[in-house]
């Protein structure tokens, strides 16, 4: 007897009916993704209400794991320019929630999130610990009065963009936020192209010394130094 096959249920069905086992499980499986996609929903959207303790972190923390390019959430937080957008969305929302829970960051992007919640007149408090360690923010009384419009694209601009240390709200398996920034290329540089390696040989470098010195050179590792010459 092995205890360790799972019993095909469907075998013991009769013809008729097993198209209609097939199809429930099939409707169960739908509903059990859309449970899941409502979950990630919910805790990627920072106006709705989290849960707290472990099971409240694990749902913020597969959330902010999804890579924005295959899963599109709505009202998800991925940078700076999403975050003004949903702040915006809290300040408009007069009658709604009174706090909003970001995505776990990294300490920079924290510090531009408090930045940012000062040009909005809002309140800020980072909780948690290490990886999981995120920022709410919530309403006062001057909330969405004279915005610091300057302020706020400044630290936008501060921030380096999306994956940058100071704008990464997508939290990658070392829990130090996304993926870093494609180094930047300067003007008339060939992208792609290796640099070539320079090789100095000690020929080259006594003919380099007869020329400067006039006399032969010693034979130091010291190629950067003058003293190559004899006294």
């Amino acid at each position: 007897m092995n205890l360790g096959r799972k019993k095909d249920s469907r075998k013991d069905l009769p013809p008729e009916l097993q198209d209609i086992w097939e199809n429930d499980r099939k409707k169960k499986a739908e509903r059990k993704k859309a449970r899941e996609l409502a979950k990630l929903e919910a805790a990627a959207d920072p106006l709705t209400k989290k849960k707290g303790g472990k099971k409240g972190r694990k749902a913020m923390l597969a959330a902010a794991k999804l890579d924005p390019t295959i899963t599109v959430l709505p009202n998800r937080v991925i940078d700076m320019v999403t975050l003004v957008q949903q702040i915006r969305r809290f300040i408009d929302d007069v009658g709604g929630p009174q706090t909003m829970s970001l995505p776990p960051t990294n300490k920079e992007t924290r510090k531009n999130i408090h930045e940012m919640a000062i040009a909005f007149n809002l309140k800020s408090l980072s909780k948690g610990k290490g990886d999981s360690r995120y920022t709410t923010l919530t309403k006062t009384t001057k909330s969405g009065i004279r915005i610091d419009e300057h302020k706020v694209a400044k630290i936008m601009r501060r921030s380096g963009g999306m994956g940058a240390k100071g704008d990464s709200f997508i939290y990658d398996r070392k829990g130090k936020g996304g993926s870093r920034p494609m180094p930047r290329q300067k003007e008339g540089d060939e992208v792609g192209k290796v640099r070539p390696t320079i090789i100095i040989s000690f020929a080259s470098l006594r003919l380099m010394d007869l020329k400067l010195c006039g006399r032969p050179p010693q034979r130091s590792m010291n190629l950067t130094s003058a003293s190559r010459c004899w006294p």
